[in-house]
C-alpha cells in the first residue's frame, strides 16, 4: 500500500511537470515567435514591432546604433524618439558580454529607405585592447520578410566614425 501511495504521488508530480512544461513552451511561442536564424534573444531584447533593429556585441566599448529614416530623420542617442514612432529603447553604454541597443517601429513605419549605421563612440580605455574591439551584430526584422544578420567588425580605430550596415527598404 506504502509503494503504491509513493507510485501514484510520482506519477502526480510527473504529470504538473510535464503540464507546467507545455504552458511555459506554448507561452513561449506565443510571446515570442519563431523566426528562422534568428537567435531567440533577439526577440527579448527591447521592444518588438513591424521594424526592428538590433545591435549586439560582446567587447568593452560604447558602440552606437543609428538609423535615419526615409524622412531624414536619425534615431539615435541624442534624438531616441522619432515623429514617425521609432524609438531607440535599448542604449548600452558599457559594452561586454551582452551588450545591446535597439530600434523599433511598434507598428507601421513610413514607407522608404532606412539607413542603419554604427558608430564606436568611446573606448573603455581600463580594459585591455584585445577586449577593446570585435564584432557587431545587427538584426533586421522587418514584418513579413526574412530577417536579415550583418556582421561588422568595430575597433577604437573607428572612433567617432559613422560605419554603414545596411539600407533597409519598407514596401
Amino acid at each position: 500500500m506504502k509503494a503504491m501511495r509513493i507510485i501514484l504521488v510520482l506519477v502526480y508530480v510527473l504529470l504538473i511537470i510535464l503540464l507546467l512544461l507545455g504552458l511555459l513552451l506554448n507561452c513561449r511561442g506565443c510571446s515570442l515567435p519563431s523566426l528562422p536564424d534568428v537567435p531567440r534573444n533577439v526577440m527579448e531584447i527591447g521592444g518588438n514591432g513591424d521594424l526592428k533593429v538590433t545591435l549586439q556585441w560582446d567587447f568593452y566599448a560604447d558602440i552606437d546604433l543609428h538609423v535615419v529614416e526615409p524622412s531624414g530623420e536619425e534615431i539615435d542617442y541624442t534624438n531616441k524618439d522619432s515623429n514617425s514612432g521609432g524609438e531607440l529603447d535599448v542604449d548600452d553604454t558599457d559594452g561586454g558580454r551582452g551588450a545591446a541597443e535597439n530600434i523599433f517601429w511598434r507598428s507601421n513605419p513610413p514607407r522608404g529607405q532606412y539607413e542603419v549605421s554604427l558608430v564606436y563612440y568611446a573606448e573603455k580605455t581600463s580594459r585591455p585592447e584585445s577586449q577593446r574591439h570585435g564584432d557587431c551584430k545587427v538584426t533586421i526584422l522587418l514584418k513579413d520578410h526574412e530577417p536579415q544578420v550583418f556582421n561588422v567588425h568595430m575597433s577604437p580605430n573607428n572612433l567617432h566614425e559613422k560605419v554603414p550596415v545596411t539600407t533597409i527598404t519598407v514596401p
